[in-house]
């Protein structure tokens, strides 16, 4: 999956500056994340330490969903 980075604290200027060179990364969907959903990642050495995964050349894995609860 291509994951876009998002960071939740921007104020309106920097979220300006953040369309316009979008930080994203490729992770390996180990959780069956749909497309548009908020993920959780884990990058580097972490991301080989999951089981059955250990000899894979991954650098980033989605290992959990988000889920927004809605009021």
């Amino acid at each position: 999956m291509i994951v876009e980075i998002l960071d939740t604290l921007l104020d309106a200027e920097e979220e300006d500056k953040r369309k316009k060179r979008r930080n994203v990364l490729v992770a390996a969907d180990l959780v069956g994340a749909g497309v548009g959903e908020k993920v959780l990642i884990t990058s580097g050495s972490s991301s080989r330490r999951i089981k059955e995964f250990e000899e894979v050349p991954i650098d980033a894995a989605i290992i959990g969903i988000i889920d927004e609860k809605q009021s």
